[in-house]
Formats: C-alpha cells, sequence, structure tokens
C-alpha cells in the first residue's frame, strides 16, 4: 500500500510505498500504517494538529456512510470493523473510507478528465475492481459492491480463485494470477509488484 502526506490542493509532500498484509487483520495493518503516517508528518516538518482530514482506500467493499467494511471475500477478518472510527480515535479529524478502485476513479476523473461525462476505471492490482463515474460523481450499486468485478464469471475459466469459485475474472487476470501464471513459466515472483518490476525490465 501507498502512504501519503499531502496538502488540500492534492500535491503530495512526503509518500512511502508499505507491504501490508491484508489478512493479517485490520488493528495489525491500521497500526503500521499510523506509524508511517507519524514518521512522514514529522519528516515534512508538520505534527497531527496541522492534519484536517484522512482518506483510506480499502481493497474491499465498504459502507461508505459509516466507514465500515462490508463483507468481503477479498478482506478475511475485516468484516464490519469501524475503520473510519479507528483513526478518528487517533487522530480527531474527518476521515473518509471507501474501495481504492473508487477513490482511484475519482482521482483519475477529477486530475486526468474533469471534463469527462462517463469514465470506467479499472484497477489491477492483487484483485480487480472498478469504478464509474458519472458527471463527477460516483455511481453506487446496492450492498457496497458495485464495481466488484473481480468475481464476474468469464466463459471458459478454469482457474480456482481466491473466493474458491471457478472462473472469476481475478482468477484469470488478477496481479495474483499473473505471479502465478509467470512462476510456472519458471519464474519466482510473490507479488503484483514483482510483476511490474519485471515488465520495466523488458
Amino acid at each position: 500500500g501507498r502512504v501519503a502526506v499531502c496538502t488540500a490542493a492534492g500535491d503530495v509532500l512526503a509518500e512511502r510505498m508499505i507491504e501490508s498484509a491484508i489478512g493479517s487483520g485490520p488493528r495489525v495493518v491500521l497500526d503500521r500504517v499510523h506509524k508511517v503516517l507519524e514518521r512522514l508528518l514529522r519528516q515534512t516538518g508538520r505534527d497531527r494538529t496541522t492534519l484536517r482530514g484522512v482518506g483510506v482506500g480499502v481493497p474491499g467493499p465498504v459502507d461508505h456512510q459509516t466507514g465500515r467494511i462490508a463483507r468481503s471475500i477479498s478482506m478475511p477478518g475485516w468484516d464490519d470493523y469501524p475503520v473510519a472510527d479507528h483513526i478518528h480515535d487517533l487522530y480527531g479529524v474527518p476521515v473518509a473510507v471507501d474501495n481504492d478502485a473508487n477513490l482511484l476513479g475519482l482521482g483519475e476523473q477529477a486530475a486526468i478528465y474533469p471534463d469527462a461525462h462517463l469514465l470506467l476505471f479499472v484497477k489491477v492490482g492483487t484483485g480487480i475492481g472498478a469504478s464509474i463515474v458519472v458527471d463527477g460523481r460516483l455511481l453506487r450499486g446496492r450492498d457496497a459492491a458495485e464495481g466488484d468485478i473481480g468475481h464476474a464469471k468469464i466463459v471458459g475459466g478454469e482457474e480456482v480463485c481466491s473466493c474458491g469459485e471457478v472462473g472469476c475474472l481475478a482468477a484469470s487476470a488478477s496481479g495474483r494470477a499473473m505471479v502465478r501464471d509467470l512462476n510456472r513459466l519458471g519464474h519466482q515472483l510473490h507479488t503484483s509488484r514483482d510483476v511490474v518490476s519485471l515488465v520495466r525490465r523488458g
């Protein structure tokens, strides 16, 4: 994941990539994020009193009204966890929590395509997610599952997905799937970041 300190205009003052095994649970992951954020604040010469808000993107469905994680295949052990309340208790500032693909789609629309009437954003990471932005507003479906295309079934798919089903899009086309397929070809990769490094090396 990525932790960053930004201005209200979105200029990044400091950032750091961190390894965060989502399966280790919310307290472990959020404690790691908290420590890194504190370090970044010190690095920029700011303290927590200058913080005006926190945005958190997670790789699963979120009840955006409450900031709680909805029931999620991709985030075992996080069901109904109050991420927004957890962060608010640490910093006492407004906290926005949403699915990472939703936030990335909104950011892409605002920063790159501000005049676009309709934007479809697809995120391929460990899994696959998507968001739809219409006139600058995120299209939200029922049960916080909008854009959860990774578990859509594809014709001819035979690989077993992390959810236990056969034929999910993520089982054939996600970062996890690319790691698996490249290892079958003789590479020794562990994460989707390793796949990106391999691509950059040609």
